[in-house]
């Protein structure tokens, strides 16, 4: 795995970090941190992968970081569903032919299911 580079204003390389958390592993500490502790997490981490990449405070930054993802992601539907029109056409008419056999038929149902 190679380095970012960049050079700095005055023509300088400046070497970054590597990114110690690839997706697949964060998608699995996210994973094992609804069901473990972080501390057993990154002792888990520790032995798959033969390195301390990733403490406990670092796992708890990272399920911070998803939970806010997650909530602006539902706070957006949110708003979107906010901005729909209302639905009007789910009034019921009781006097209808069909509501009234459904009725009929909900009441035969419950006297069969109470006799038995």
């Amino acid at each position: 795995m190679t380095r970012p580079r960049l050079r700095d204003t005055r023509g300088q390389e400046v070497r970054l970090p590597l990114s110690t958390v690839s997706a697949p592993l964060r998608n699995c500490c996210l994973f094992w941190s609804n069901r473990l502790s972080f501390g057993d997490v990154a002792r888990l981490v520790e032995q798959l992968s033969g390195a301390k990449l990733l403490s406990e405070d670092s796992l708890w930054r990272l399920c911070q970081q998803e939970a806010a993802r997650l909530d602006a992601a539902q706070m957006a539907l949110i708003q979107e569903s906010t901005a729909l029109p209302e639905r009007n056409d789910m009034v019921s008419d009781t006097s209808s032919k069909c509501s009234s056999a459904f009725l009929t038929f909900c009441d035969q149902l419950l006297r069969v299911v109470s006799n038995s």
